[in-house]
Parts: structure tokens; sequence; C-alpha cells
């Protein structure tokens, strides 16, 4: 989840009565896949 919508999200949430948000940011493999994905993609590199 992006941080911008984090509040939104918490608010959200909050009106259920959720109390406890567990959350661990991504790997790096993850942010790179993230960043790097569709030039990868295009250029015919197996991603896995």
């Amino acid at each position: 989840m992006d941080t911008g919508e984090l509040d939104g999200a918490i608010t959200h949430l909050t009106r259920f009565g959720i109390r406890t948000l567990t959350s661990q940011p991504p790997t790096l493999e993850e942010l790179f896949l993230r960043h790097y994905g569709d030039e990868l993609a295009a250029a015919g590199v197996d991603e896995s």
C-alpha cells in the first residue's frame, strides 16, 4: 500500500473495531521488480 493511502485505510479499518495492524516492508527483490519489472518483461528477462 502506498503511504499516501495509509491514513484513509486506517480510518476505514477503525470503523470495524480493528485495533492492531501489522505490516512489513517489501523485500529488496519486490522493490526491484516493482521498479524495473516492465523493462525486464519488455527485454524478455525471466523474472522468476
